[in-house]
């Protein structure tokens, strides 16, 4: 369900399946822990770009920790290319809040 991988000073965090009901608290463990490592101005990506689907309880947990890595200078990036995730991520205006892109190699190429 998740991977990790380091690309130089960027943290990058894989989901390769929809987050519903029966994985969410796998993936609130997972992304929470990911988040807690991130060191100080470093950049941590979530890629979601294998994802369709996002139960609301995911969003939350994204939007909840918004606010500790800006108070620790961590950009963050998601990487977002279904329509119903994008969809998704402008309606609850967390495209707003935090920066999104379409491709990884687009993420990690604006954060380098």
């Amino acid at each position: 369900m998740f991977s990790q991988s380091v690309n130089g000073q960027i943290l990058i965090l894989t989901c390769d399946c929809d987050v519903t009901a029966d994985n969410f608290l796998d993936f609130k463990l997972r992304y929470n822990k990911f988040c807690a490592m991130a060191p100080e101005d470093k950049s941590l990506i979530l890629d979601l770009s294998a994802v369709n689907h996002l139960v609301s309880s995911a969003i939350g947990v994204i939007a909840a920790s918004y606010p500790e890595l800006k108070k620790r200078h961590v950009s963050f990036r998601i990487v977002a290319s279904s329509v119903e995730l994008l969809r998704l991520l402008k309606v609850t205006r967390l495209s707003k809040v935090v920066r999104t892109n379409d491709s990884l190699k687009s993420a990690v190429a604006a954060l380098e």
